[in-house]
């Protein structure tokens, strides 16, 4: 049959398959003839059939078919008429935003901005552009450009009247906890679980767009963290709880623990995210509430091995609901937490090439760079680079997998980094090498890695590196005692983890701790530290 013949019957199919009950029809079997005959329609025909496409399109969304969603929305945008976005705006808009999201959800990353640019240009009321640059946050998270994905969310913030500066003053900040501390009001775990259930559209619109700025706004600054997270905690007390207000009890918890001290609060509140995420299930807002939790409070009361299946959740929630930047992430910590906790390394090395396969399928450069790192550290330990402190080797080229996290301001990644280094420097006996890459991380490791295992093991590692330098300077030689001044201070801050969580971290603190007490010519004491970090590890 020839071309004409074939789209005429098409379109017979698709006016027989309309006619039947929708119960009956499957939507893309629908669509799938009818946008074959598209051009044989009439005007009404071919609106109804953006209808159509507009359906297929959300449902394959939903089901995370991002490929065949982009395919209906796209083809829905095509059959358009002229004036569309004034005559037919709600269509035309819903369409336009679906076919600007899914494009970098399968992968069409140079196709995304000038989609989204096209949105934002034509959204009319707030609630449409707050969506926009929803939308267009999230993509830049996607592509690991957290810097501009959290002033996106904060432009459509100003939609619904919300000013909140980029850079907030600590004074503010502090205001800002002594407002939320109030209408907490020494509430308990059980009395925050049992506020009711938000249900105005706005405000939780208003709350998802405050989650989604803290979660880039984490790799931003943490002023900025604290003000988003605090706005989220009041707003919940105030309209109800929702699944997104987990996501600002699971980041709070960092800030009362490693932030303020008080890790028994902290993980209180890291608890209450969880149980929020089971009493209002979202899948997407699951993944990212189980993935942060892990990362940067579990560690603090719980054995680090504990937050294993909540990664593997963590994981397939955010694939199934197109969270892959908290998927990506997700995996990115469990690969970091193996090295980090000592797992045989061609078991780790395995983990990495498992995990860089599934990430290759989200199109996420930046989360699979990070893992490409981490399986370089394990063959550098493997003897496999081209140097033992270096990670570079024939088929890996150690600046060239830096850029894209370099270039897109990823300074969590670019201190993990570093941490990899300063480790293998130790390990090899380059000591000196090693501290020039702790003090790369040194000005804001505290702010950038906030409540990471990886913080822990940076001060670990940097208080080693102290005392083997020391060990090769002049006793009683100025160099010497600025050294072990610094490593003092390295080892108050782990004396304070070893007490909070003794069975992840006391047994650094006490090889820390042994390699102060031999450079002070306590040999018996160091002795004893060394055996006891033995049992305690």
């Amino acid at each position: 049959l020839d071309d004409a013949t074939h789209k005429r019957h098409h379109a017979q199919l698709g006016r027989l398959l309309q006619a039947r009950a929708a119960a009956e029809v499957s939507i893309f079997e629908l669509t799938g003839h009818l946008n074959q005959a598209s051009e044989l329609l009439g005007a009404d025909e071919r609106l109804k059939l953006c209808e159509l496409n507009l359906q297929a399109g959300s449902k394959a969304r939903a089901a995370a078919a991002f490929a065949t969603a982009f395919e209906h929305f796209s083809h829905g945008v095509k059959l358009l008429p002229a004036g569309a976005w004034q005559q037919h705006y709600p269509l035309a808009f819903a369409l336009h935003l679906g076919q600007a999201e899914c494009t970098y959800l399968s992968g069409r990353f140079a196709e995304t901005a000038p989609l989204l640019d096209q949105v934002l240009a034509h959204a009319q009321g707030h609630d449409d552009k707050a969506r926009s640059y929803f939308v267009r946050g999230v993509y830049f998270r996607h592509i690991g450009d957290t810097t501009l994905a959290t002033w996106s969310v904060l432009d459509g913030l100003k939609e619904f009247g919300i000013d909140i500066p980029r850079a907030p003053s600590t004074p503010r900040t502090l205001a800002e906890l002594l407002w939320t501390q109030r209408a907490l009001g020494g509430r308990s775990i059980e009395q925050l679980l049992a506020l009711p259930a938000m249900t105005d559209a706005r405000q939780i619109a208003i709350l998802r767009m405050l989650s989604d700025a803290s979660a880039s706004a984490y790799f931003v600054g943490p002023n900025l963290l604290t003000v988003l997270l605090l706005r989220m905690i009041r707003l919940s007390l105030e309209q109800g709880n929702h699944a997104l207000s987990a996501i600002a009890y699971v980041f709070f918890a960092a800030v009362v623990g490693s932030g303020l001290g008080d890790f028994d609060k902290g993980e209180q509140m890291g608890q209450l995210a969880l149980r929020l995420v089971e009493r209002y299930p979202d899948a997407f807002v699951e993944s990212q509430v189980k993935c942060i939790y892990v990362a940067i409070a579990n560690h603090f009361k719980n054995p680090v091995r504990a937050g294993s299946q909540l990664l593997i959740d963590s994981w397939r929630r955010g694939e199934e609901s197109g969270n892959l930047t908290y998927a990506v992430y997700a995996v990115n910590t469990a690969a970091r937490w193996s090295y980090l906790i000592g797992e045989p390394l061609d078991a780790t090395h395995a983990d990495c090439d498992r995990y860089m396969e599934a990430v290759a399928r989200t199109h996420h450069d930046a989360g699979y760079q990070a893992l490409n790192l981490i399986r370089q550290v394990v063959r550098a330990l493997q003897g496999r680079t081209i140097s033992p402190t270096e990670l570079s080797a024939p088929d890996f080229d150690e600046e060239r997998c830096l850029r894209p996290l370099r270039a897109v301001q990823m300074r969590v990644q670019v201190q993990f980094h570093n941490n990899f280094r300063a480790a293998l420097c130790l390990i090899f006996g380059r000591h000196s090498e090693g501290l020039a890459h702790c003090q790369k991380n040194e000005p804001d490791a505290d702010e950038v890695m906030l409540g990471l295992l990886d913080l822990v093991e940076h001060y670990h590692v940097y208080a080693l590196l102290l005392a083997g330098q020391a060990a090769c300077e002049p006793r009683g030689s100025l160099v010497r005692r600025r050294l072990m001044w610094k490593l003092a201070k390295k080892l108050r801050k782990l004396r304070r983890w070893a007490e909070t969580s003794p069975q992840n971290f006391r047994h650094r603190y006490l090889m820390a701790r042994a390699e102060q007490r031999r450079l002070r010519g306590s040999g018996d004491r160091a002795l004893g530290d060394y055996q006891e970090a033995l049992v305690a590890a």
